[in-house]
């Protein structure tokens, strides 16, 4: 499960402490470093909260449009996240090194971090636990949205095999295994993830195309972009061999909607349901 800790002692290994023991003050300063947390807060409708993100959270468009970008997470420095004078910072562990930390808290501003959100119960715990270090405590319509997605999702009598694969350029391309949300998404959908025999992201090689021969190619709709399209995609070594490339399955989707792992991952497995029933038979 997701964990989430907040971090207000000079121990990074402390315990975690209860937010909902705490008294919320009427406003808080939010900087959000991590895409998930950010749609969670927008949903929970903490919109004039949030006055700092990274350059990954960019849905809905108006945190886009109007809250102040710090560029990738791992490169900002405390001092400019400081510059928003938050109260509070959410972030993946990962992002934040140690030294950040103990600048941020020694100017008295909660550091809230936590794991990657892979599957869709730390989905939802996310959603939770973010809430509780919020005002607003209203999550629950939320989670309700997820389940009420995913129960429209049709079983499929032959489930497709899905190989995600992102690109950015073919400089660098790398196939979804088990533990990523682009897996979790594959198989909430009702298909069959192609790469399930490794865990994480792998370098895509032909020898692995040919092997795995999805029925359907995932990408993300900047990946597929990337490569020029789909003649970019065909020219990747081993790709014409694969059924999917044969059958020009080829299916994109929005990135922040497909790994998003957040109020929106019911959505997004409907959305995949949906387009995948041409291939399902």
């Amino acid at each position: 499960m997701a964990s989430l800790m907040m971090l207000n002692c000079k121990s990074s290994n402390a315990p975690a402490e209860n937010p909902e023991s705490e008294p919320q003050t009427e406003q808080q300063r939010i900087v959000s470093l991590n895409a998930t947390v950010s749609e969670v807060l927008a949903e929970l409708g903490m919109n004039g909260e949030l006055v700092g993100r990274d350059a990954t959270s960019v849905y809905p468009q108006w945190i886009k449009d109007s809250v102040q970008n710090f560029g990738p997470p791992w490169l900002i420095g405390a001092e400019a996240l400081l510059s928003v004078k938050p109260d509070i910072v959410f972030a993946v562990g990962s992002d934040l090194n140690s030294d950040k930390v103990n600048t941020l808290k020694d100017a008295g501003v909660k550091v809230v971090v936590f794991d990657k959100t892979t599957n869709l119960e730390e989905a939802k715990s996310i959603i939770k636990q973010v809430s509780a270090y919020t005002k607003n405590q209203d999550y629950q319509p939320l989670i309700d949205k997820i389940d009420a997605d995913l129960a429209k999702v049709e079983a499929f009598t032959n489930k497709p095999k899905v190989l995600f694969v992102y690109a950015r350029g073919t400089g660098l391309m790398q196939v979804a295994g088990n533990g990523t949300p682009m897996a979790e998404v594959i198989e909430l959908a009702g298909a069959e993830n192609a790469a399930a025999e490794f865990d994480d992201m792998k370098e895509l090689t032909p020898e692995s195309l040919v092997q795995s021969n999805p029925d359907v190619i995932l990408m993300f709709d900047s990946g597929m972009n990337s490569l020029g399209g789909v003649d970019g995609l065909g020219s990747v070594p081993g790709m014409k061999e694969t059924n999917a490339f044969k059958n020009r399955a080829l299916l994109t989707m929005d990135s922040s909607l497909l790994s998003g792992m957040g109020p929106r991952l019911g959505e997004a497995a409907y959305q995949l349901n949906q387009l995948l029933k041409a291939y399902a038979q």
